[in-house]
């Protein structure tokens, strides 16, 4: 996978609620553990975040933390390789630096987070349908202490921005008590304070913010009218949309730099007004970026990606994702709009392929279950599961070499991808060829090694050779 140098370790630090501080929420291993008091120095050139600009500098993620990134599937180049000609000079000279040390790839840096993204905790006034996080927030009750971060002053204010999420970062005590020091200090004048809502408590802030030159909010808003109200259930829609308009006109009537980008997620309950809700953005001059329904995390009749029948469901999906598509292209609204739906698009037409492939194979149309695998990763040559169906395909009509052909293209796009490295390795091992079986029994490993089952083949393979 090519990172596109993405810039993370180099510019962003991320403080969390769960006592971990690293550089990028889509970062899959481990990160450092939070100790008070704070120490930036610590960690912004310690071994963690070193060892992430080592694995970018190489360009290499294969069996990093930063394998299979969705923020680099979805999104372009690095956000920060543009610096805003709004900073003081103590901003101005970090930055500098940061662009510096990113350009010459730098492992251990002479500058400080250009950005803080600080998660203070799950609490929420809400209960979306999709939420991964609504049965974690019954029990786990953590929020990130605000005395260690007012004491950080010193390196905030040398930072571009400081951005703030949840949960519902505007209901949680601890991150309103940091929101209330920063909006009424005046050494943060310079800051862009950028705050992660589900926008329905934006209106009691917006007053409290007019000391603030610079300030994004990020909505998470998926739908509008009823569809909204139904996926994040507890909003009401017409609050939720005279909160934003009425923030918008607020920072305009000062003449301050005040914006609003909208978060939307793909989903089942999404897509069928995805067109006038890419109408809705444009019109109110809100920049939506789209990203799709996590598979991992999330499950349920929502998940179009785990479950493409649903999309049967839906008339007409693909010509609502084609007109909103045209739409955001015409607005200029391309990285993480126009290109991010395409591309979403893509993986569901190619889903849907390989779940009708899976159909006709159960039904006994080999022959035309393989004429779909391959359209599906036609559709999208990153999609593992079709890779992996069309060498099953093969192998049970006994082409042994395609089959590993195929489970090879598979594993190149996903090395530890379970049924492929399963399958890969009973017909390496079919055909005798178990050192290759065993490295790659092996590679999957280190990654889960609680594995048993693949570990038992491992093992076995370990005894044959040991006899032989």
């Amino acid at each position: 996978m090519e990172l596109k140098m993405c810039g993370q370790p180099w510019f962003e630090m991320q403080i969390e609620y769960s006592e971990k501080v690293g550089c990028c929420c889509y970062y899959k291993f481990g990160k450092d553990s939070l100790n008070t008091p704070l120490d930036v120095d610590r960690y912004w050139n310690g071994n963690k975040i070193k060892e992430i600009r080592k694995t970018i500098s190489s360009n290499n993620a294969e069996g990093t933390g930063c394998d299979g990134c969705q923020y680099i599937k979805y999104s372009s180049v690095s956000n920060f390789v543009s610096m805003p000609d709004n900073l003081n000079p103590i901003q101005s000279d970090n930055w500098s630096r940061a662009l510096n040390n990113y350009h010459d790839k730098r492992i251990t840096v002479d500058s400080y987070p250009v950005k803080y993204y600080m998660n203070f905790g799950l609490a929420c006034n809400l209960k979306c349908i999709m939420c991964c996080q609504a049965e974690s927030r019954k029990v786990d009750k953590r929020q990130l202490p605000v005395e260690p971060l007012l004491e950080l002053k010193p390196f905030f204010i040398k930072a571009n921005e400081i951005a703030i999420i949840g949960g519902e970062p505007l209901m949680i005590p601890d991150a309103r008590k940091f929101i209330d020091a920063i909006i009424h200090d005046p050494d943060y004048s310079d800051v862009k304070l950028s705050i992660f809502t589900n926008g329905t408590l934006l209106h009691k802030y917006i007053e409290p913010f007019r000391n603030m030159k610079r300030i994004g909010i990020c909505i998470s808003l998926d739908s509008i009218g009823n569809a909204y109200e139904y996926i994040r259930q507890g909003a009401k829609w017409e609050d939720t949309e005279n909160n934003i308009i009425e923030f918008k006109e607020t920072g305009k009537q000062l003449g301050h730099s005040w914006d609003v980008n909208i978060a939307a997620i793909v989903m089942k309950s999404s897509i069928p007004l995805m067109d006038d809700f890419v109408e809705w953005c444009i019109a109110h001059d809100t920049p939506v970026h789209f990203v799709p329904l996590n598979e991992e995390n999330f499950t349920g009749d929502e998940d179009v990606f785990r479950n493409p029948v649903l999309l049967n469901n839906i008339p007409a999906w693909e010509d609502i994702l084609d007109s909103a598509i045209n739409k955001l292209e015409k607005r200029g609204w391309t990285a993480g709009g126009a290109n991010s739906l395409k591309l979403i698009k893509k993986e569901l037409v190619s889903r849907l392929l390989n779940y009708k492939g899976e159909e006709l194979f159960n039904s006994g149309d080999i022959e035309g279950s393989f004429t779909l695998f391959a359209k599906s990763v036609e559709s999208d040559p990153a999609f593992v599961t079709a890779f992996n169906n069309m060498g099953v395909v093969c192998w049970q009509s006994g082409d042994r070499k395609g089959a590993i052909k195929h489970f090879l293209k598979a594993l190149k796009n996903n090395p530890y991808n379970r049924d492929t490295v399963m399958n890969c390795g009973r017909i390496l091992v079919n055909i005798d060829q178990h050192e290759d079986a065993r490295k790659l029994y092996k590679s999957y490993l280190t990654l889960h090694p609680d594995d048993n089952e693949i570990r038992g083949l491992y093992t076995e393979i370990e005894e044959i050779e040991c006899v032989t």
